[in-house]
């Protein structure tokens, strides 16, 4: 189910590149955060503390109570790009 998840959000990043309404950047926002979140919690163990310290960063810069602004659509897009491909290098690890 978490590979499903991580593909998804992987999904909803590529299609953020195209100029869409706000209110698909909310949802975006709080999608990929509830999977940081989630994906933090099976890794458990730490055994790869690089996985644990990346999904963390990613719940950090998406989470939705304390929004990071950038005005920077392309710094945004840049950063959803390798957000996207981190999600689908994990889904391959799980």
């Amino acid at each position: 189910m978490i590979r499903k998840l991580h593909v998804g959000c992987a999904l909803l990043l590529i299609t953020s590149l195209f100029n869409l309404p706000m209110g698909y950047y909310t949802f975006l926002r709080l999608a990929v955060f509830l999977v940081s979140i989630f994906t933090l919690t099976q890794i458990k163990n730490h055994k790869n503390d690089n996985w644990f310290i990346g999904f963390f960063v990613i719940a950090v810069l998406f989470n939705p109570i304390l929004p990071i602004h950038l005005n920077n659509k392309n710094i945004w897009s840049i950063i959803d790009l390798i957000v996207a491909v981190i999600f689908l290098l994990r889904s391959f690890k799980t």
